[in-house]
């Protein structure tokens, strides 16, 4: 009997405290710790991650004609 009161109570609380929280509480302003700077740091990242990229992909190419010239030879 002790058992099927405790999940009894406890189930509810369970599903209150297991469903999601909602953002519409928050508003639609910006999060706290947004600035400009951290913007600006983001984009420099991104670019930096870009230029990585494009020299991977340069050093592939370089890659793949010397295995087809060591092929051909």
């Amino acid at each position: 009997m002790k058992l099927f009161r405790l999940m009894t109570y406890s189930l509810p609380l369970v599903a209150l405290l297991w469903l999601p929280s909602s953002s519409v509480a928050q508003g639609s302003q910006k999060p706290c710790g947004c600035t400009n700077q951290d913007k600006a740091d983001l984009e420099q990242r991104i670019k930096r991650v870009e230029a990585a990229m494009k020299e991977y992909d340069a050093l592939v190419q370089e890659w793949e004609r010397k295995e087809k010239a060591m092929g051909e030879s």
